[in-house]
């Protein structure tokens, strides 16, 4: 079941009369000349951002260095028609523009991003490269993280017969994941010691999982501490790539 978007929508009237502003993304500073009201409607950083509190849009301008420009089109894409592309959404995509949308606050994009990959991991175990990407770019209270422990758990992850990817990326898998799968194994165990018996093949479920949407007004004092990068340093694009 997907969540319902949280973002009353803006006519696209509305926004043409709002006027246009630069945003350079990555090292070759690809420009994408977009609409304010778009920006500042969906995105909770793009409102800090065109407040007037970032030195860069003094100069008509926002730039964010540190971003790919793929997962920025997927961004755009969606700011302008309010759905995603499956097409330009492989697995590790949808990963990299979840981590790029709790970055610019951007809820409503998070949560469609949420449903595709809960897709992919409803009945199967996630990679260990999404998960140590993941873990890496993302906060430790996020919702995603919580449905890589579960589906590694429930879907019997940890029985996978690793081959030469796997094998490369085991080594690293963060330390809070493997605590929060022990856990987890350790709630399912004793659940199922309660109630006398093996539950049986237990399952993933949507309505479980609520996507964390981020009080803007508490997150604007991080946008406005990283008005030279326009992002923050945590968020690590390349990370698992």
């Amino acid at each position: 079941m997907s969540v319902a978007q949280v973002t009353t929508p803006i006519r696209p009237s509305t926004a043409a009369t709002g006027g246009t502003i630069i945003v350079k993304v990555g090292p070759m500073a690809k420009e994408y000349i977009l609409y304010k009201s778009l920006l500042s409607h969906y995105s909770g950083f793009f409102r800090g951002a065109l407040s007037g509190k970032f030195r860069e849009t003094s100069d008509g301008f926002i730039t964010l260095v540190d971003i790919k420009t793929a997962d920025f089109d997927i961004f755009v894409d969606w700011l302008y028609l309010q759905r995603l592309d499956k097409r330009f959404l492989h697995t590790v995509r949808r990963y990299h523009v979840y981590a790029l949308a709790d970055r610019l606050l951007a809820p409503d994009l998070k949560n469609s991003l949420f449903d595709l990959i809960f897709e992919k991991v409803e009945a199967d175990y996630p990679s260990y490269m999404m998960i140590i990407f993941a873990f890496e770019n993302l906060p430790e209270d996020d919702v995603l993280l919580q449905l890589l422990v579960d589906a590694q758990c429930i879907n019997r992850g940890i029985e996978r017969k690793m081959g030469d990817i796997d094998k490369l990326y085991f080594p690293d898998l963060p330390k809070e994941f493997l605590l929060r799968v022990m856990q987890k194994l350790n709630e399912i165990a004793n659940k199922d010691k309660e109630d006398g018996r093996d539950n049986g093949k237990k399952r993933l479920r949507r309505d479980d999982y609520v996507v964390h949407i981020s009080d803007i007004k508490e997150d604007m004092d991080e946008v406005e501490s990283n008005t030279d990068s326009g992002i923050a340093d945590s968020w690590n694009p390349d990370s698992c790539w």
